[in-house]
């Protein structure tokens, strides 16, 4: 696939910056992110990537204020929808192209749609969550901060004690095996 480029918001919500990695030096980039992003709270689609990206670029970007394919799950976990064309399209009216796999022009031509896209979803869904003050402090509570938890995570590795892990698997097993024969012997037939 195509290298991508990253579309940025800046912080005061009035323009919209296209950096294309491939042509600008890491220090340009990093000034431009550092001075929109790193003093305001996140707000996006797919934090998690973002987070991702902005570490390789040795950016610290975890303040997040709100994720909207997050935010989507959380005001209704039976929903399928998870690209953000898809949630354009159900929340938004979008009947368009997908906005997934455009071309680096049509990218760069439709940043501030795409920025728009994202921005009206947030609206949306923070007006929904207010109405719901039980899942709003989930998302602030434990969703929102986990986000730079698990990219970091993706990120850096995480370390494992493997021989720990096969004596619990084994104990589990045998737990399971138990329970299995419970269950027989209560249904008398396997």
């Amino acid at each position: 696939g195509r290298e991508p480029l990253y579309l940025i918001l800046s912080a005061d919500g009035k323009q919209t910056f296209v950096l294309d990695l491939k042509k600008l030096s890491s220090d340009v980039v990093q000034d431009v992110l550092a001075k929109q992003l790193t003093t305001k709270k996140l707000v996006g689609y797919d934090l998690k990537s973002t987070i991702k990206v902005g570490y390789t670029l040795g950016l610290n970007l975890e303040k997040v204020g709100h994720d909207v394919l997050v935010g989507a799950f959380l005001i209704n976990a039976l929903r399928r929808e998870q690209t953000l064309t898809e949630l354009a399209s159900a929340d938004l009216g979008y009947e368009g192209s997908s906005l997934e796999e455009l071309s680096d022009d049509e990218l760069v031509h439709r940043a501030p749609e795409i920025i728009e896209f994202i921005h009206a979803l947030y609206k949306d869904q923070a007006k929904s969550l207010k109405d719901m003050p039980k899942v709003s402090k989930l998302a602030e509570d434990i969703e929102w901060p986990v986000i730079p938890v698990l990219a970091s995570m993706e990120y850096e590795g995480i370390r494992l004690d493997t021989g720990y892990l096969e004596v619990m698997g084994e104990q589990l097993a045998d737990q399971i095996s138990d329970i299995d024969q419970q269950i027989y012997g209560h249904a008398d037939q396997e």
